[in-house]
Parts: structure tokens; C-alpha cells; sequence
């Protein structure tokens, strides 16, 4: 992914040879300052979030080419712009995406809910951020689902 905090970035596809050498085959346009990306447990769907303008882009997978597709315009978290990182993950049913809204010492931290439509892959906020605990003072930056 490229990382800019005022422009679109990319999310890169790329192929790798039996030595695990890589060759750049595509790149997809994403929100703000890209960061964090998740894969659904059952590869059809790929997220990014775009900490520099609060929001998630999504992508399908083809299952045999690699090639990413786009869902719709980006998902906005509600968490607002984050200062910090921002991570994501599915939980293991490929049902919820999370995402921790860095958001800052000042707005606090807070984690998004998303449910993923299994035909589509598009998300559809479920309720408001809940609140996050921060001692650090950036921000909740990571998420983990069991």
C-alpha cells in the first residue's frame, strides 16, 4: 500500500514466483492514507481502511486470478479522521468486520461494527463506534477476533 496523507494511496496486487520473489501485477485506488487490511476467512472479500479519511474500502477477490474488484464507494467507520492507524478484522463466520478507529488523545478511541452481506461483501454499519479504553494517548490502533 502507498501511504500519503493527503491523497488517495493504492492497494497493490501482486503474483510471486516458486522463490517467493514478487512482481507488482495491479494497483487499486483507496482511500486516505491506507493501513490496515483484512481478508475474510473465506477469501472472497478485501478490506482497507484509509486512516486519513475514515473510512473503509472493500474489494471482491477472484478465486482464481487474484484480481480485486471494487464493492462501492468507501464505507465511512464514524470514527472520524484518525491521527493514529487504524487496524481491522473479521471474525471467523466472515459475518462482522471491526475496525479501531485511531481517532486521538482528543476524541478518544473507538471500535466500529460492520456487517459483511455475504453475496456482495458490502458493509452496512451496525450501530454507533463503541467506546474504547486508550492509556497511550494515540488512539486505538488494533483489532483482534477469536
Amino acid at each position: 500500500m502507498t501511504d500519503n496523507s493527503t491523497t488517495p494511496g493504492t492497494v497493490n496486487e501482486f503474483s510471486y514466483d516458486s522463490t517467493g520473489t514478487p512482481t507488482l501485477v495491479n494497483s487499486y485506488p483507496v482511500g486516505v492514507n491506507p493501513y490496515g487490511v483484512a481478508i475474510d476467512p473465506t477469501g472472497q472479500y478485501l478490506y482497507v481502511s484509509n486512516a486519513g479519511s475514515g473510512t473503509v474500502s472493500g474489494f471482491t477477490v477472484n478465486a482464481t486470478t487474484g484480481a480485486l474488484t471494487s464493492i462501492g464507494a468507501a464505507v465511512t467507520t464514524g470514527g472520524g479522521v484518525s491521527l493514529a492507524r487504524t487496524g481491522l478484522a473479521i471474525d471467523p463466520s466472515s459475518q462482522y468486520l471491526y475496525v479501531a478507529n485511531g481517532d486521538n488523545a482528543i476524541t478518544g478511541s473507538s471500535i466500529s461494527v460492520f456487517t459483511i452481506t455475504g453475496v456482495t461483501g458490502a458493509l452496512t454499519a451496525v450501530g454507533i463506534p463503541v467506546q474504547a479504553t486508550n492509556l497511550g494517548g494515540a488512539g486505538t490502533t488494533a483489532i483482534a477476533i477469536k
